[in-house]
Formats: C-alpha cells, sequence, structure tokens
C-alpha cells in the first residue's frame, strides 16, 4: 500500500517535470543576404624574353717578322778626337816632335847622327806565373814623325809599375750544428681504472678514434665528463682530442688541468706535461715547451 500511495504523489510531480520547457522558444538566427565578393586574381606577367647572344669575331693579328739586327761598325777617331785622350806630357811631347827647333851649322857637328839617335828601350818578355799580376792597360801609341838632321828625339819617361795590392784573406767559419730534434710525443696508454659508465663512454670514444672520427669522440668524451667532471683521465683524453683537431690552446688548458687533479697519479702527471710541451711547440713557444719537459721530468 504505501509504495501505490507513494507512486501516486510522484505521479503528478514527474507529468509536471515532463512539461516544463527550461529553453523556452527563441527567435531565429539571422540570415546573411548579401552577395559574395568575388576577387579575380592577377595576371601573370609573361617572362622577358631572353637577349639574342651577339657573337663577336676577334681577327688573328698577322705574323710580324723577326726585326733584323744592324750590326754597328765603331767610327773612326779624328785627330782632334785623339787629342782629347792624350795626357798633358804626352801632349807637350807631340807638340816639340812637330815643331823642330832651328840650330846653328856649327852647333849641329855636337848633334848625333840620325842612326845614333837612341831608339827606346824594348821591354823583355814576361813570364806567365800562376799569382802574376794582370798586365795594365796599353797607352796610345804615338805615331813617329821622320827624323831630320839636328832634330832633338826627347825620351819616353820610364814608367813606374802599378802596385800590386795584397790579397784578402777570407777567414773560413764553419757553421754552427744544428739543435737536436724535440723528443717524440707519445701519449699515455695505461691508466687508473674508471667507473662503469665512464669506461663505456671511453671504450666508444676510442672507437670513433680509431675510425677517424675525432669530433664523435671528443663529443662522447664530453659527455662522460658530464658525469664526472673532475677526473683527471677524462681531462687528459679531452686534451689529446684537442691535440688531433690542431686547437693547442685548448689542449694546453685542459692539460693543465690534469696535472692539477692528478695528485698521486704520477705518470698522468708527467705525461700531461709532456702534452703542454708539445701544444707549445704547436704555438712556436720552444721555451716554453723546454720549461715543460723540465717540468715534466720531475716526475
Amino acid at each position: 500500500m504505501s509504495i501505490k500511495r507513494s507512486f501516486f504523489l510522484l505521479l503528478p510531480v514527474f507529468v509536471t517535470g515532463c512539461a516544463y520547457n527550461p529553453f523556452g522558444e527563441k527567435e531565429p538566427a539571422p540570415v546573411y543576404q548579401e552577395r559574395p565578393v568575388i576577387v579575380q586574381a592577377p595576371e601573370p606577367v609573361p617572362a622577358p624574353a631572353p637577349a639574342p647572344v651577339q657573337t663577336i669575331e676577334i681577327n688573328k693579328m698577322p705574323d710580324m717578322p723577326a726585326p733584323t739586327v744592324t750590326p754597328l761598325e765603331p767610327e773612326p777617331l779624328t785627330p782632334e778626337q785623339t787629342r782629347q785622350m792624350l795626357t798633358p806630357e804626352q801632349e807637350q811631347a807631340l807638340n816639340a816632335l812637330e815643331k823642330p827647333t832651328s840650330l846653328d851649322p856649327s852647333s849641329t857637328s855636337l848633334l848625333p847622327s840620325p842612326s845614333a839617335v837612341a831608339q827606346p828601350p824594348q821591354p823583355a818578355p814576361l813570364t806567365m806565373a800562376m799569382n802574376a799580376v794582370p798586365p795594365a792597360p796599353a797607352e796610345p801609341v804615338l805615331p813617329v814623325p821622320s827624323m831630320e838632321p839636328g832634330t832633338i828625339v826627347p825620351q819616353p819617361a820610364a814608367a813606374v809599375p802599378p802596385s800590386v795590392a795584397a790579397p784578402d784573406v777570407v777567414a773560413m767559419v764553419t757553421p754552427p750544428a744544428p739543435p737536436p730534434p724535440p723528443p717524440v710525443f707519445e701519449p699515455l696508454q695505461t691508466f687508473a681504472p674508471l667507473s662503469a659508465v665512464t669506461q663505456t663512454l671511453v671504450l666508444a670514444a676510442d672507437k670513433s678514434v680509431a675510425r677517424g672520427n675525432i669530433d664523435s669522440a671528443s663529443a662522447t668524451i664530453e659527455r662522460a665528463m658530464r658525469i664526472e667532471p673532475k677526473n683527471p683521465t677524462l681531462l687528459y683524453k679531452l686534451a689529446l682530442l684537442r691535440l688531433k683537431q690542431s686547437k693547442p690552446v685548448l689542449a694546453e688548458d685542459l692539460a693543465k688541468k690534469s696535472a692539477l687533479m692528478a695528485t698521486n697519479d704520477k705518470p698522468l702527471k708527467k705525461h700531461s706535461w709532456l702534452l703542454i710541451a708539445r701544444a707549445r711547440e704547436m704555438q712556436n713557444d720552444m721555451d716554453g715547451a723546454e720549461k715543460a719537459r723540465k717540468q715534466a721530468e720531475k716526475f
């Protein structure tokens, strides 16, 4: 009975709820009645026609005949030009020969006959030696006029032999011996044990180096350094790779950090200083490289 009573009580409420419309009637949506705007696409601009190619013919130059060389013959010197080449003494002697002085008939007996006139001495033949001095240039020969009685012939002045300069003594200087070549750089092969993850990355970097991929090996060692940033072995490995990449400045900085971090590892300290020496050699700092080698000898 209670169920029927409750059913009849709830039935009006249910019917009323179904008949109620909460949204109600609404106005219809407005209708868009304007005409659509049609936009026409611009017409394509035709491409300009290519300019015609002009062909220019180049005429070959005619073959020019080879120039002929005409030898020039030396012109003979005039008497005036010959006189200009004489010294004052030779010119005076020539004037004395051209203008003979007139003497008294009584004094002609004191003069020697033309046949007794002294002839200029003939030079003795010279023998050539290994250390002989080259002869001086010969003076121009003057024409001898015809001899007449009563003519005084001047004797030629004795020639002064040229002074012979002493030979220069050249001292033989031996060049200094070249400096010995620097020792060959050999990187360290054995290192202290590493963690499992770091050792795996180091092995992968070694394989990349064997294949010749230095950039990939550098990226792998940098990844291992994110795990152990203060590991001296990783710093030394990365310094070696920077040296192979021709970056000696970065290699020197990393090797210095490796030598500083390797407190008890003397072999690693020694090879770090040797790597510093090699990096300084690549920078043409020979004095700095020698200091680094002396520092490596301490370990």
